[in-house]
């Protein structure tokens, strides 16, 4: 049980606000929030969903913080059975939140 549903809730309306604003109607997509390990959680959605394709950016971390952080698009692209497209954005153009 989630003890914090609000904050999910939350998330789930920006993101879709955030969709609307920047995806063509053309393009067929569903918007998902979800809480636990950011990495399996990919994986699982991408399994449950038939997905064809991943797509996820990358923040470009440096080294340090990288080693003790890790990455979740590195374990996305090393444990995914299908094709992972990975985007890493310019300084400045990260969040629009």
């Amino acid at each position: 049980m989630d003890p914090y549903p609000f904050l999910e809730k939350d998330r789930e309306g920006q993101l879709i606000r955030l969709a609307r604003q920047r995806i063509p109607a053309s393009v067929r997509y569903e918007t998902l929030v979800l809480t636990g390990d950011p990495a399996e959680r990919v994986l699982e959605t991408a399994r449950a969903l038939d997905a064809d394709l991943i797509v996820i950016g990358t923040h470009g971390r440096k080294a340090l913080s990288h080693l003790i952080l890790g990455s979740v698009a590195e374990k996305v692209v090393r444990e995914s059975q299908i094709p992972v497209l990975t985007a890493h954005t310019k300084t400045g153009e990260r969040k629009t939140v």
